[in-house]
Parts: C-alpha cells; structure tokens; sequence
C-alpha cells in the first residue's frame, strides 16, 4: 500500500500504459476541467514524485470472430493496447471519439482493423451522440446470427447517458457487453 511522508493515502489512478521500453513508461493523460489525474498533470513538474506498481490485470479479450473497440480520447491508450494485442487472424473495427482531426493518433495492430475516427469539432467531451451512434451503426451492419461478437466500450466520459447509454445501445448488438 502507498503511504505518503504523513502516512496518509495518495489518491490512486489506474492508467493503461502507451509504450514500455527500457526504463520508460508513457501514459497519455487527457487534461480537462476536474479530476485529481488533470489536475496533477497541470502541476507536475519534470523530475516530481510518482509511485508505479504493475503489471496491472490487463484486457481479457475473448476469442472473438469479430471485435468493436470504442471510447472517446481517454480510452486512446486501453484501445491501443488492446489493438496491439490481437492475432493476425483478428478483425476489429475501432472508433474513437476525439476533439478534432489534430488529436487522431496511429492504432497498430497485426489484426485487420477498420479505424473510424469521430471528431467533435468544438463540442465539449461527452456532450454528442457520434460515439453511441457510430457503435449502433456497426452494430446494425455487421450483425449475423452465425457470427459472435464482443463490444468493449472503454473510457467514455460519464454524462447522462455516457457510458451507460453506451452500453444499452451497444447490447442492441445482441453480443456480450463489457465496459472498461
């Protein structure tokens, strides 16, 4: 258990790791209005304490015929993981929500992706409908009774509706629903 100087508590985050090389570790931390993870990042200097532990759990990606990756810019990391992790032999469609063309990044993966970037364009973070209406519009297109799929909508922001809504709209797939 971490215990600062005092003996109190540090308040905790879970982040996905972007990249791990020999003595580096990248996170990608989303800075927006609240949160305690945005309002270190705002006030962390070069060289500032920060305790790590891990491996954290990981994904637990069934075996799938098909996969649907969603989330907005906070799922980046989890999503590219999870991308990074899949077979040759995997299909995945990948849609994220981000604020404009400026914030897409690169998603590899050996799996067959079909990445689909949505982009806000001045709306503020969880405040549209594109990524719940991109996940049904996939889900109407490429469901087969024949086939199985998995949807993991992943860091979408918390609204009225977020990731719950997600996740209702999603379970229209008629697949299993998982929310990370």
């Amino acid at each position: 258990e971490f215990r600062m100087p005092d003996g109190s508590r540090p308040p905790l985050r879970t982040l996905t790791p972007r990249f791990v090389r020999d003595g580096e570790l990248d996170v990608d931390v989303v800075v927006h209005d609240g949160g305690r993870l945005s309002g270190w990042a705002r006030s962390v200097e070069p060289g500032g304490a920060v305790a790590i532990s891990g491996p954290g759990r990981g994904y637990d990606i069934p075996e799938t015929d098909d996969l649907l990756l969603a989330g907005d810019e906070t799922a980046l990391p989890a999503i590219a993981r999870i991308a990074a992790s899949l077979p040759a032999t995997a299909r995945a469609a990948v849609v994220i929500e981000v604020a404009n063309r400026a914030e897409e990044q690169e998603i590899s993966s050996e799996a067959a992706l079909e990445v689909t970037w949505l982009h806000r364009n001045g709306q503020p973070a969880g405040s549209t409908d594109l990524l719940p209406d991109a996940v049904r519009a996939i889900g109407r297109e490429r469901r087969r009774p024949d086939r199985r799929g998995d949807v993991h909508p992943v860091g979408y922001p918390s609204r009225p509706g977020g990731a719950d809504g997600l996740d209702r709209r999603a379970n229209a797939l008629g697949d299993r629903v998982q929310a990370g």
